[in-house]
């Protein structure tokens, strides 16, 4: 049917099926971000922080008389990488929440769209998902953030712990 054949509320039940369609395919390309995104990343950070609580172990396993290490900056190292370690484990769970709630908030809107495309009323039931998916995205960035800094400040003291 073309469209100046269509009446106005024909054309705008075709544009709510537009977006019906768009929005339902944008559920499953979310997913797909979350994979490759939050993968790519937090991958980087377990392995630097982990990584470097090995080489620390490593460190003070083939330490001899020659190589003094000063126990407390040791002791804030491994605690900062550690951390940091923690820190990435919530960032994932972070990330996960963030694209949970992202992808039924847009189920949510492609239902409304759906009812709007069989002359229902549109609604806004998908907002309050939308930012409690907005939430847990800003908390797996400062997680990740603050992952990154332990990772600093841990080879700092690592750094301070074997230099003489």
């Amino acid at each position: 049917m073309l469209w100046s054949s269509m009446t106005p509320e024909e054309q705008r039940r075709e544009i709510a099926r537009m977006d019906h369609d768009h929005l339902c395919k944008e559920v499953f390309e979310r997913l797909r971000y979350q994979v490759e995104f939050v993968q790519a990343g937090l991958k980087g950070l377990t392995l630097i922080n982990g990584g470097a609580i090995v080489a620390l172990f490593t460190v003070i396993g083939n330490k001899g008389e020659s190589l003094p290490i000063d126990p407390r900056a040791i002791w804030w190292a491994f605690a900062l990488f550690s951390l940091g370690l923690v820190l990435t484990i919530g960032t994932y769970m972070a990330a996960f929440g963030s694209q949970l709630f992202y992808a039924h908030s847009s189920l949510l809107q492609s239902w409304s769209k759906q009812r709007e495309m069989l002359g229902g009323a549109a609604d806004e039931k998908h907002v309050a998902m939308f930012d409690i998916g907005k939430i847990a995205e800003i908390a797996g960035i400062v997680g990740a953030s603050l992952s990154l800094l332990c990772f600093i400040g841990g080879a700092a003291a690592a750094l301070v712990a074997v230099l003489p």
